[in-house]
């Protein structure tokens, strides 16, 4: 997903061992270069040549709560289930990932191969998350981690890349959501 003016996150494990990726942007192919890559946390900035609209806003504050409204928006299994974007909405499970893992929370918004690096979103349409791995469906089913919006934070600092601030003034409902996010997810 867009973030700032020629940025785009992504998880890590996707690009792993690209120099080079191109992306769409609607009908248009953006070529990219990765920016940096952060495997521990699983987070990826890729750079455009040219500047790209409109991007994310990334909500640190307040806090994530156990209990919020988590929307997954992507494009999983494309050309599989579909050639367009797919939401999924539910809350967020817990305040940590797989094996207590700070860097994580869970969510049980369905979540299926091909979402990962997509945002997770809060109800104003907001970044919270990027979705970063699932349990086996076959041991428990809807058990989905993201990065939290702390590490990515952390990526975008030391990369020097500025972003948007959240906007919590306007409560969204999903159909408002996905719309919001189709327009900066890539």
């Amino acid at each position: 997903f867009i973030i700032g003016e020629n940025h785009i996150v992504t998880a890590e494990h996707v690009i792993n061992d690209c120099g080079s990726v191109a992306v769409w942007q609607g009908h248009t192919e953006l070529e990219t270069v990765v920016l940096a890559k952060d495997a521990p946390t699983d987070l990826a900035i890729l750079k455009t040549n040219k500047p790209i609209k409109p991007a994310a806003r990334l909500r640190m504050l307040p806090p994530i709560e156990m209990g919020e409204m988590a929307v997954n928006f992507g494009f999983p299994l494309y050309g599989t289930l579909s050639a367009g974007a797919i939401v999924t909405s539910g809350i967020v499970n817990a305040l940590t990932g797989f094996e207590d893992d700070p860097n994580q929370f869970q969510y049980d918004a369905a979540t299926q191969f091909g979402n990962s690096g997509g945002p997770v979103l809060d109800r104003y349409g907001n970044v919270i998350g990027v979705v970063s791995a699932k349990l086996d469906d076959s041991k428990a089913q809807l058990v989905n981690f993201a990065v939290n919006p702390t590490m990515l934070e952390n990526l975008l600092k030391s990369s020097n890349v500025h972003w948007s601030s959240a906007s919590t003034d306007e409560i969204l409902d999903i159909p408002e959501i996905a719309q919001k996010a189709s327009e900066f997810t890539v």
